[in-house]
């Protein structure tokens, strides 16, 4: 996976900074891996960042430093020894935050642990990342057609190889394959394969039915390059 350009990364916090204030916060903690992504291009799975008006700072690890430190620009890096909320602790003691903002999709024990780190600012639900990733960059709609390029190559190999006598996991493992020989991230969900009598079943999932001459094959099918799907 290539990085995501530093501009780029400035460009989304800076995003995030400019409705910071019409949210009614001070600043916004990101934690899941698809906005933790969105925001700095880190792969990792275990990192904090904290955006307010006048920083950025990105929290992980000692076993993501490497990483980190070959993905993440623009960020101010902190390492934590004693766990994210912990270090999220001593990094807004001199910050005098009001209101900061969480996901909604963090679970309840991570919330109550952000809470305390926090504290006595209040916590507040925001959408913010989220929506930001509503509106793609020209450098995000790149990485979009080309995911939708790679699908399509693997597609068109896919009619070639399927033929009487070959199963629905046959057909669902020559994309998986497909996706990794081609170097890509993965697939972007499980394919659904579904002939015969299981091609009336919304998300059928691939079995070992062999495909019969004149039978109706659904194929739903997605694969990721550099993180995004298609």
């Amino acid at each position: 996976m290539s990085a995501v350009p530093e501009k780029e990364v400035k460009a989304r916090i800076q995003s995030v900074r400019q409705h910071l204030k019409e949210a009614g916060l001070d600043g916004v903690l990101v934690q899941t891996r698809p906005n933790t992504f969105y925001m700095s291009g880190f792969t990792g799975s275990c990192s904090l960042i904290l955006i307010t008006s006048k920083k950025a700072v990105f929290i992980t690890d000692c076993r993501y430093i490497e990483v980190c430190r070959r993905e993440v620009k623009g960020y101010e890096v902190v390492l934590a020894t004693d766990g994210l909320p912990a270090c999220l602790t001593e990094v807004v003691q001199k910050m005098n935050l009001k209101t900061v903002g969480f996901e909604g999709e963090i679970s309840f024990d991570m919330h109550t642990d952000l809470r305390k780190a926090v504290k006595p600012a209040s916590m507040k639900r925001t959408s913010l990342v989220t929506d930001a990733r509503l509106i793609k960059s020209t450098f995000e709609n790149g990485k979009l057609q080309r995911a939708q390029v790679e699908s399509e190559k693997i597609f068109n190999a896919l009619l070639d190889f399927i033929k009487p006598g070959v199963t629905e996991l046959d057909i669902r493992n020559f994309i998986v394959h497909g996706a990794d020989f081609a170097g890509l991230d993965g697939i972007s969900f499980d394919p659904i394969i579904a002939s015969g009598k299981n091609s009336s079943l919304p998300h059928a999932h691939p079995t070992k039915r062999k495909i019969g001459k004149r039978d109706i094959i659904t194929i739903d099918m997605g694969v990721i390059y550099d993180g995004y799907c298609s």
